[in-house]
């Protein structure tokens, strides 16, 4: 018997990489994209692949594939998204959706921000809603008990990191605000009808996930010293996170950063043009002289090359954790610590906040207000420190 042939888009290569024969044994690479309903669109790269007559043609021509291949993977992740999302129903599962508002970010930490939420999301459900498998679970049935419940299974359920039972305050706002930022998504596109997430804040006022006091680690200027004073086992990372403490750059940027992004200026500074990886924004940063003595030596390398030949980032993070404790340094500092230690270390020597705000790259005030606060604390308790009895 004949198999059925399926019809439903679902089942269809959305995106497909084809060639075109042109003169003289030329080819010329582009997209085949799908669009539904018999429709599709052609979108010609640019990139055309030469009769292979000798090594230095053929290596060309794998580099061109190469290229056409990244390409595809990034407009089959868009189309993939648009089709999640172009004609949602009350039928569209939690997890697809939650996907489909991933694949809207593609910047490395929201993107994998999302997949830990998804992973949470599966683990929840095959727990909590066992008749149910986790890839069934509608959207539209995400409601008050749902929330509460997730939020519940973060804090009782998950583990943390290493020597803490459970996951941080922090981690589990971060992970519930994401979910949240799914179901506004949601009734934006009019699957959610409802207000689940406001009725959650109204029911459990005592239980929803606050933001802590102090969720900002940072290093103040001896342990700067004292850390920098410490031999780090991967002399490039330690390089890259001091590097980080004396330009407020985060982990992204600097593995981004590439010899063509500095420059010297005509009064001799060394700065560095950033196009950074979270936000898209482009902002310049002067590379002061404790900065510089962080760059590795250049040799050969081009414009092209980055800077620092980066490890992995969960090696990042063990490294830098090892480094901070072999300096007998007592606080939990992760690489993102340095872009807060440049915040306060600014502040404290008496920038003010609308010039650090902009040395972030924030782009309100208001996100760069909270390292005011903290500073502001410390020095209550500074004050408070020197009291004593007089009598």
């Amino acid at each position: 018997m004949a198999r059925r042939k399926s019809t439903d888009d679902e089942e269809r290569e959305f995106v497909r990489l084809r060639e075109k024969q042109l003169a003289k044994g030329r080819k010329s690479l582009y997209l085949d994209i799908y669009e539904g309903n018999g429709k599709r669109r052609y979108e010609f790269l640019n990139l055309y692949l030469e009769p292979e007559t000798n090594r230095v043609v053929a290596k060309r021509n794998t580099e061109v594939r190469l290229a056409a291949q990244k390409i595809l993977e990034a407009r089959a992740g868009e189309v993939k998204a648009e089709k999640k999302l172009e004609a949602p129903s009350r039928r569209t599962p939690l997890l697809d959706y939650t996907e489909a508002v991933r694949d809207k970010h593609d910047r490395g930490n929201t993107h994998e921000g999302y997949n830990s939420l998804i992973t949470h999301l599966r683990a929840y459900i095959s727990k909590y809603y066992p008749t149910v498998r986790p890839e069934k679970y509608k959207l539209v049935n995400v409601g008050v008990d749902f929330i509460a419940g997730f939020v519940r299974y973060l804090r009782e359920d998950v583990t943390g990191r290493v020597g803490h039972r459970h996951l941080t305050p922090g981690s589990v706002r971060t992970y519930y605000l994401r979910l949240v930022a799914v179901i506004s998504d949601a009734r934006k596109a009019g699957i959610i009808t409802g207000a689940p997430v406001e009725a959650y804040r109204a029911t459990y006022e005592h239980e929803k996930p606050k933001k802590p006091e102090d969720c900002r680690p940072y290093l103040i200027e001896e342990e700067i010293k004292q850390l920098a004073r410490t031999p780090c086992r991967v002399d490039t990372v330690r390089r890259m996170f001091l590097l980080s403490c004396f330009t407020g750059l985060r982990l992204s940027d600097v593995e981004a950063l590439t010899w063509g992004d500095l420059t010297t200026g005509t009064d001799g500074k060394l700065r560095a043009e950033i196009s950074m990886q979270k936000t898209g924004s482009t902002i310049q940063v002067t590379i002061n002289r404790t900065a510089r003595q962080q760059l590795p030596e250049r040799g050969e390398k081009t414009d092209e090359d980055r800077v620092f030949e980066a490890p992995g980032r969960s090696w990042i993070q063990k490294v830098v954790k090892e480094w901070v404790k072999a300096a007998g340094i007592n606080k939990y500092i992760t690489f993102h610590s340095a872009r807060h230690t440049f915040a306060t270390l600014s502040l404290t020597r008496g920038t003010d906040i609308y010039t650090v705000s902009k040395l972030l790259g924030h782009k309100s005030v208001e996100v760069t207000q909270i390292y005011a606060e903290v500073i502001g604390k410390k020095k209550e308790e500074g004050y408070e420190a020197t009291e004593m009895d007089l009598d």
